[in-house]
């Protein structure tokens, strides 16, 4: 008995997979064809919190040549009793630019016990939005006690920003990884501060941000 296994991105980015049995001879084979996604998980780490709870956090990273929106994940939590959950969530900016990391963090209550491993993968995205994005540079950083950041962002792009937000993060990031909203609109070559807490406090951390073009 022969099997034909194809994996393919169905029409809005989710995997897909499909096999087939050739229970009678002659069978053909024909060759195996997968589309790799533009994102994929780039980091993964296990961060067990008070309250019973531990996080899947880390980010994606997009290695196409062109914008990824609305990226679904799902962590598969494994107990030591041999239970599995999983948890489904999206990344903290709406689009992932090319070259661009983006963070995630997904909790699971492990009433059945402390989690064993942690399996992260992406489940789906989309290739357009109704919605025109920009990403803002990162001017300068700066860090305070307690693992307070600061930094400087600019829009260096030729359009009216609005709805802009901003992220920070370390890998092994212990608190929430949540996007803030910042100024209302930051026109072109104009800046703006942001302020955050990462914990662990590090010198080393990310910092993503964008708007939606003004119409």
């Amino acid at each position: 008995m022969a099997f034909a296994i194809a994996t393919h991105a169905q029409g809005g980015g989710q995997l897909a997979r499909a096999a087939l049995v050739c229970s009678q001879p002659p069978c053909h084979y024909l060759p195996f064809v997968a589309t790799r996604p533009p994102v994929h998980v780039n980091s993964v780490y296990q961060v067990p919190s008070r309250g019973g709870y531990t996080r899947a956090v880390g980010d994606i990273i997009n290695t196409a040549s062109y914008p990824v929106y609305d990226v679904t994940l799902a962590a598969d939590f494994y107990a030591f009793s041999g239970y599995q959950y999983t948890v489904t969530g999206t990344t903290a900016l709406s689009v992932t630019f090319p070259g661009q990391l983006n963070p995630y963090h997904l909790s699971w209550e492990y009433g059945r016990g402390p989690t064993n491993f942690i399996n992260v993968r992406v489940v789906s995205w989309s290739l357009t939005s109704t919605l025109t994005y920009q990403p803002l540079t990162v001017v300068s950083t700066a860090t305070a006690p307690f693992g307070k950041v600061f930094a400087t962002l600019r829009n260096d792009s030729p359009y009216t920003l609005t709805d802009v937000r901003a992220v920070a993060w370390v890998g092994n990031q212990s608190s929430g990884i949540h996007a803030a909203s910042l100024a209302g609109s930051v026109p072109p070559s104009a800046t703006v501060m942001f302020t955050s807490t990462i914990q662990p406090a590090s010198q080393t951390f990310q910092i993503a941000a964008q708007g939606v073009v003004s119409p």
